[in-house]
């Protein structure tokens, strides 16, 4: 590989996929968010199922908002962490601070596109209110360009500390 050998960034691919790992988990649950909720409005329909499993039905998808914004919150930090414990391990020089802070500026670009993407998706009206399912996961991908700059700076903060460090 061309870049077996280098020093320093060897983090920021791992920030790319963080973000794009988030926001691709995030739109795949909308739409099955969507989609479940369709199914569940046709079974509620249905005269031909019973109250019991009407009722067993309704009462998971009225959990399964929760359920999977709590599971994005916890890939959130999960990832977030992963990407702290890869910015340690990177050797950098401080020299090297200026690509590193124009590498965070296109990243924070990046997940300020990646945020758009994602509102545009969420405000068509094929999705209707499905947002609404899942609160923390809309505020993070709406705020998601100063979620991106916190997390991609305390990376950078993190691989030039641990140089200091004696690492």
């Amino acid at each position: 590989m061309v870049f077996k050998n280098r020093k320093g960034q060897s983090f920021i691919p791992i920030i790319v996929i963080i973000i794009i790992v988030l926001v691709v988990f995030a739109l795949v649950n909308i739409v099955v968010g969507q989609a479940f909720t369709e199914i569940n409005t046709a079974l509620m329909e249905d005269d031909s199922l019973s109250n019991t499993s009407k009722a067993v039905t309704n009462n998971f998808h009225n959990q399964y908002g929760n359920i999977v914004d709590g599971s994005f919150l916890m890939v959130l930090v999960l990832l977030f962490v992963l990407g702290m414990l890869a910015a340690y391990a990177s050797a950098s020089n401080p020299v090297f601070i200026l690509i590193a802070i124009v590498l965070m500026i296109i990243i924070v670009v990046l997940g300020l596109l990646l945020s758009n993407i994602y509102e545009d998706v969420v405000r068509d009206d094929d999705f209707g209110d499905v947002a609404v399912m899942y609160p923390a996961t809309d505020w993070t991908l709406t705020h998601f360009g100063t979620v991106a700059l916190v997390m991609v700076a305390s990376m950078v903060l993190t691989m030039f500390i641990s140089n200091r460090s004696g690492q």
